[in-house]
């Protein structure tokens, strides 16, 4: 009996002694394993925990992964088997272990590896299929992606995009750090896998604090210049910006150094989400500096949190938009030239003169074509035409006209009012052929559930609001793909899964799809309670409406993420994503509202934490309303239930608390989140929006 036939294959976490008997495995096989810092490790230990293999009590291998919770692919980080038990099928078996414990929850897996180690029979042997190349950090070197999906490979790219990353600023206190504590290994960590970029803000920094050091400016400039990107800012915004958080900061009684202001107002000023550093005062100063900046301040390991989970969460904001003035107008002839500039500075590959031609030739074609821009602040932001073609809304140019760190923000809005007008002119598609767009743009189409021919540069996004069965949806997709053939593929390739019992299929099938639902798949559904100030503030425009001075909030515009707190507890079942939610308006002492007591909006879950108040706060706090103070109030025994939803719709038709009992045969109050068959979601939607029932 070989001793890989007594193998133990276990799942520990970050209390294990084993963390560091894996830090030591790891940097002794260093030459074939991807670099990992060992604070990785231990985050990946506390979650989703670490597989290790032991034999007799000593560790015999291990497999780190992580699982990205919007696309839901598992990644391998590392795999590695002690080189005393190799040969023995170790890695196999765990292996085997990762796939049977993450198959129901996830699409499939993937990861890197050189391909000079040498072990890609291995990867085969294991059931993996290399899919793709691209260069490696060691110069010379190649990378090979390797796949195992639990579902069609044919699957659309929006759960598997390569758009989404981490971008991120660093101060030279903490570069220097890093540095000296680490490698040559960490900074190609912090470049590729961090996407860590620079702003001017470092330069004046290792200038002022290393001014008696020569050779470390030196050494710290080289560095800064060799390996990161530099991300720039308009300098008016900066300057204004600048002044502006100072102002803040003195009014708030903060103290924080003028260098250090610098480097959140640039990242302010510029796409900059995230900004990492080492120094406890900013630290302690995040919640306060992201309430003012909208810039999240980051540590080493939060930062490691992101890259192993949603790197991309910061990129749509919608709190930054409260209050603001947006509008869409239509452009005047006579501005065309301005436009165009403003597009050639951000699109700088395109040529100047063939983008006029091409927008001339739009305005001069016999097909109506509409000349719209989005200005925010009385600012053009973004540019796009359209028209109404075929039974479909077709947008043969859309692109950025500001490089404002809101752009993703107000490019969502815009491709948002595009989807709710096809929607409401019952159109088969929004049609998105623009073959100029950046991975901004891609990725805010993908997250609005737009799905990419496979051989063209179209974008598509169905229309159709109703509830269909699985055969119904295969003939209407047979219908609009004969309309559309650049549809055709991903109409077989939905044709093919419908009927799948699996409730993530489903999900993913009906937020292809979305507003269409399936009528037999049996997705989670939940009436869930919610006083009216909430609805109004989270998704409900009608009555934001109906509030003393009837504002119109620019920052609901629906279909997008938002986040509910609740009390863990009387949960209903609602315990984790994918679900439905039916928002359910209770009445309020505040008798401005009218249709309370009714279900006013529909929703998808797309995440359910619990956590501390702090934690929970700190994770969705760009989403928006809540203050922490508002959160800890939710919570029971210092535990909160945080409910990230999107894709909301409103109600033509308000469902009364009397059609819910009788289509719930119940007169039972709805205080709590209640779970609710297939067949009484599918009635009430339908009530809700005047479809017949049959």
């Amino acid at each position: 009996m070989s001793a890989g036939d007594n193998v133990e294959i276990k799942l520990i976490h970050e209390d294990s002694p084993f963390v560091n008997e894996i830090n030591k495995l790891a940097d002794e096989n260093s030459k074939t394993l991807s670099f990992l810092p060992h604070p990785f490790y231990r985050k990946c230990a506390k979650k989703p925990g670490i597989f290790v293999a032991l034999i007799d009590e000593s560790l015999a291998g291990y497999l780190i992964w992580s699982m990205n919770s919007k696309t839901r692919y598992i990644r391998i980080w590392q795999l590695c088997i002690h080189p005393k038990y190799r040969g023995q099928k170790i890695a196999r078996k765990l292996n085997s272990r990762l796939i049977n414990h993450t198959n129901q929850e996830a699409r499939g897996i993937r990861f890197e590896c050189r391909a000079d180690y040498g072990i890609d029979e291995m990867w085969i042997n294991l059931g993996y299929s290399p899919i793709s190349e691209k260069p490696a950090k060691t110069e010379g070197c190649t990378l090979k992606v390797w796949s195992m999906d639990f579902i069609a490979s044919s699957y659309p790219s929006i759960f598997s995009s390569d758009y989404n990353s981490l971008k991120c600023a660093i101060d030279a206190y903490t570069l220097h750090q890093l540095a000296s504590e680490g490698s040559e290994r960490t900074i190609q960590w912090l470049r590729s896998e961090l996407q860590i970029c620079v702003t001017d803000a470092i330069f004046v920094e290792i200038d002022q604090v290393y001014s008696d050091q020569p050779e470390t400016r030196k050494y710290l400039r080289n560095l800064v210049s060799s390996n990161f990107s530099k991300s720039l800012s308009n300098p008016d915004d900066f300057q204004s910006n600048y002044e502006e958080i100072k102002n803040k900061l003195k009014t708030n009684e903060v103290n924080l150094s003028d260098i250090d202001i610098s480097h959140i107002a640039r990242c302010f000023s510029s796409d900059i989400c995230y900004f990492l550093t080492s120094k406890k005062n900013l630290l302690d100063l995040s919640n306060f500096l992201y309430s003012q900046t909208k810039v999240r301040v980051i540590s080493y390991e939060e930062a490691i949190d992101l890259k192993n989970d949603n790197p991309d969460e910061l990129t749509y904001q919608p709190t930054r938009l409260e209050n603001a003035d947006l509008q869409i107008l239509n452009l005047e002839n006579s501005d065309l030239d301005k436009i165009v500039e403003k597009i050639y500075s951000i699109y700088l590959d395109r040529n100047r003169q063939t983008l006029l031609a091409t927008l001339k030739e739009y305005l001069l074609s016999s097909t109506n074509f509409e000349f719209k821009v989005l200005t925010y602040e009385n600012k053009p932001c973004v540019f796009y035409v359209s028209t109404f073609e075929n039974n479909n809304i077709e947008v043969p140019f859309i692109r950025l006209t500001s490089d404002l760190s809101l752009s993703s923000t107000l490019f969502n809005f815009v491709i948002n009012r595009l989807v709710e007008n096809g929607i409401s002119s019952k159109c088969f598609f929004v049609k998105i052929s623009d073959s100029g767009l950046g991975d901004l743009e891609k990725s805010a189409l993908e997250n609005q559930y737009f799905t990419k021919s496979r051989d063209t540069d179209i974008w598509l996004k169905t229309c159709y609001r109703e509830t269909l069965s699985s055969q119904a949806i295969v003939q209407h997709l047979n219908q609009i793909s004969q309309a559309c053939p650049e549809y055709k593929n991903t109409s077989q390739f939905i044709s093919s899964y419908l009927g799948s019992q699996n409730v993530l299929y489903g999900m993913d099938i009906e937020r292809i799809l979305w507003p269409l639902k399936i009528e037999d798949c049996d997705i989670p559904s939940f009436i869930i309670p919610i006083k009216p100030e909430y609805a109004k503030e989270l998704f409900d425009g009608n009555l934001a409406k109906e509030t003393l001075f009837g504002v119109q909030r620019s920052d609901l515009f629906l279909s997008l993420d938002r986040v509910y707190y609740k009390s863990p507890m009387g949960h209903g079942g609602l315990k984790k994503e994918p679900a439905r939610i039916l928002w359910y308006v209770s009445q309020s002492g505040d008798r401005g509202h009218s249709n309370l007591s009714s279900i006013r909006a529909c929703s998808q879950v797309d995440k359910v934490l619990i956590d501390s108040p702090e934690e929970a706060y700190r994770k969705f706090q760009h989403l928006g309303y809540y203050n922490l103070e508002q959160v800890k109030r939710c919570a029971s025994n210092n535990k909160v239930m945080a409910i990230k939803f999107s894709h909301t719709e409103l109600l033509d038709h308000p469902v009364s608390l009397q059609e819910i009992n009788q289509c719930l045969e119940s007169n039972a109050p709805l205080q709590s989140p209640r779970k609710i068959s297939q067949a009484e979601f599918i009635t009430l939607y339908r009530l809700g929006f005047g479809l017949k029932i049959s």
